[in-house]
């Protein structure tokens, strides 16, 4: 059998590997690619899964105890009588697993509020009380999980230095009725903050990400990118569209190493070049407001 105990195996490319009973308790294999790989009877006991990437991943008759699932993406992820305790399911949508009704739990999970929004509380009254959730709960989810969706739809964000027009824009978005939540400047004061990038994204239905010349060298915004990258190829047949860029500058458009291969394929992209001028601004807005509107199901 192989033996990955304890390995370091972070953001590693596993694509239709196919491991029987593969050993992986407390390996780190955060933001590992495991699309396609069957991995069944395999232990992940203490493993940390965070943003790994599950898409038709194998895992039947795993064991997940302890295991740490933080913001992980779940796309027709076969856990057909897997084994759970103390396993945490933090910011990922449970939708697209197929046999959660099946997995055997042999202790308490630990679930996070984000995972039931995220999952549109399509998740069985069963596998809530299973994981150690209080019957009451139930009746919670079905009462505010709308409402929750509803306001967690958007996130702005920005660097400190475009921070004046990011917050010119949020007042005017509200105005419009858009519940868009503008992240705090802290977060984009340098790149020593992109560890809040992962959950966020996935947890936001979209992400509006204003570039300037002046911002767009810094490396938390092109990791924005890629990771709205992974959601919109990842989400299974909803193809959500994640990223809505708004560029202050028409160069920003032409980095072909800030938006590599995505860069004839931004239908949604609105250029806010010369936004103090009000008329511009308010042509530029009409737009952004007309993607916004063309992307909804």
């Amino acid at each position: 059998d192989v033996d990955f105990t304890r390995a370091t195996l972070t953001a590693a490319w596993l694509l239709d590997c196919r491991f029987t009973r593969v050993k992986m308790s407390d390996a780190d294999l955060t933001g590992v690619d495991l699309t396609l790989a069957s991995l069944p009877q395999a232990d992940m006991s203490g493993a940390n899964m965070s943003s790994a990437i599950l898409y038709e991943t194998d895992l039947r008759e795993t064991k997940l105890y302890r295991t740490n699932f933080t913001s992980a993406f779940f796309t027709k992820t076969n856990m057909t009588d897997a084994s759970m305790a103390w396993t945490l399911l933090a910011n990922v949508d449970l939708r697209l697993v197929e046999g959660l009704e099946t997995v055997q739990h042999d202790g308490p999970s630990t679930m996070g509020i984000d995972t039931l929004y995220r999952s549109q509380g399509n998740i069985s009254e069963q596998f809530l009380h299973a994981i150690g959730a209080p019957i009451s709960f139930a009746e919670w989810k079905h009462s505010h999980t709308g409402f929750a969706r509803r306001r967690r739809s958007c996130i702005l964000m920005s660097a400190s230095i475009d921070r004046v027009f990011a917050e010119h824009l949020h007042r005017d978005l509200r105005r419009y009725d858009i519940d868009c939540w503008l992240a705090p400047d802290a977060w984009a004061i340098s790149d020593t903050h992109s560890h809040h990038l992962d959950p966020v994204i996935h947890f936001y239905e979209r992400l509006l990400l204003v570039v300037s010349e002046r911002s767009m060298s810094q490396r938390w915004i092109k990791q924005a990118i890629q990771q709205a990258g992974i959601r919109e190829g990842y989400e299974g047949d909803e193809s959500p569209v994640v990223l809505f860029p708004i560029c202050l500058d028409s160069v920003v458009m032409a980095n072909t190493q800030l938006w590599g291969s995505r860069q004839q394929e931004i239908p949604h992209l609105t250029l806010f070049e010369h936004w103090h001028s009000p008329s511009v601004y308010q042509h530029a807005l009409n737009q952004l407001l007309l993607h916004m509107k063309a992307s909804e199901k």
